[in-house]
């Protein structure tokens, strides 16, 4: 039986109606990953989006592209969007910044 790590993913969408307005849908999926070949300090996984189209997961590694078991891609998934979310919220602070110093200048 071929090993498979996990990495869960979320996709978002608009749907629009006749009668409804514009509403964006959010799925989350938990995607199996293909455990190409193992190393002993830890896999090549299957990621068509690198260049030779797999990558590598140190077994020590504290941040990982996916997991060998879904909890653990459960959890890393809910840290990827924490920092996401801290990244937006960082990028929202600087352009606050930028629009009270146009203000300043404005007036």
């Amino acid at each position: 039986m071929k090993e498979t790590y996990w990495r869960y993913v979320d996709q978002h969408w608009q749907t629009q109606d006749w009668l409804d307005p514009v509403e964006w849908k959010v799925t989350f999926r938990c995607v199996p990953v293909p455990v190409l070949r193992r190393t002993p300090k830890g896999a090549w996984v299957q990621d068509w989006s690198k260049p030779k189209g797999e990558r590598f997961i140190g077994d020590t590694w504290r941040k990982k592209w996916a997991h060998p078991n879904k909890a653990d891609a459960w959890e890393s998934f809910l840290k990827r969007k924490h920092r996401q979310l801290d990244y937006a919220h960082e990028a929202m602070d600087r352009i606050n910044r930028v629009m009270d110093k146009l203000k300043e200048i404005d007036s």
